[in-house]
């Protein structure tokens, strides 16, 4: 079930966008965007993830997109909602409570018009220590590293680079098992793309290719442990996980964000 979640730098069959169907992409991205936003300024103390997931659920019947991940490899929910050393892919809880110095990761997918977006984000909840904010910094800014790394001529490794050199001169540790990919009709599609440097295939970025560039570090060792619903996890360590991602398309100029208003 989660195969097409975990890590794999194998080369694929990538598929490249026409001008058009980018222009369809960019559609998404700007309701994707819209979503986002809300969702940021939803999110306070006392609430549960499942009330966040709920609330943008809401969001999306109102804007007129689809949830793309329910039911996706029969995943539940319309959104991940993780708190603290939550990882990746958690199942929004209806029992923990979002607390004053928690930090929060939220991503979600949706579908417009027959194409994908694919965006998320870390927050911190009131007063966070200062080792939080600046894991949540850190975050931000390795993934403005990978989106600069990202145009045509460069390799899906120099992505990988620029996302494991930020995290670890910063003393964090980039998520080994999961990785940006690509996207477009489907959720993900080749090339697979880790936050970590690796030996292995790394194709040539193209224009038209279309990615989520997910950006996943940790204050620890950056080993997950996937929870009994088979979709969430959490920091082997205990440590606490950041998230920040959005959806670029290569253009001549190099990457043009799809998921930002």
């Amino acid at each position: 079930m989660l195969k097409l979640f975990i890590m794999n730098p194998k080369s694929q069959t990538i598929i490249i966008k026409s001008d058009q169907e980018i222009n369809l992409m960019r559609e998404a991205g700007k309701y994707h965007a819209e979503l986002i936003e809300k969702v940021r300024e939803f999110i306070k103390p006392g609430q549960t993830p499942y009330e966040i997931d709920k609330f943008a659920h809401k969001i999306c019947k109102e804007l007129d997109v689809i949830p793309a991940q329910i039911g996706y490899e029969d995943y539940p929910s319309a959104t991940c909602v993780g708190v603290n050393d939550d990882a990746v892919h958690c199942i929004p809880s209806k029992d923990k409570v979002i607390k004053d110095g928690d930090i929060v990761t939220f991503d979600t997918v949706i579908l417009k018009d027959g194409w994908h977006a694919d965006g998320g984000f870390t927050i911190g909840i009131g007063k966070v220590d200062s080792e939080g904010k600046r894991l949540i910094a850190t975050c931000k800014k390795a993934l403005r590293a990978a989106i600069k790394a990202t145009k045509p001529g460069a390799r899906t490794k120099d992505i990988s680079k620029a996302v494991h050199r930020i995290a670890t001169q910063a003393g964090f540790t980039p998520i080994k098992k999961f990785a940006a990919h690509g996207l477009g009709k489907n959720i993900h599609e080749p090339p697979s793309i880790p936050n970590h440097t690796w030996n292995g295939p790394s194709p040539v970025l193209k224009k038209g290719m279309v990615l989520a560039l997910d950006t996943m570090i940790c204050e620890g060792q950056g080993e997950v442990d996937f929870l009994e619903d088979g979709w969430s996890t959490k920091t082997k360590d205990g440590k606490r996980f950041a998230f920040f991602e959005h959806t670029v398309a290569i253009t001549e100029k190099g990457a043009e964000i799809l998921t930002k208003k």
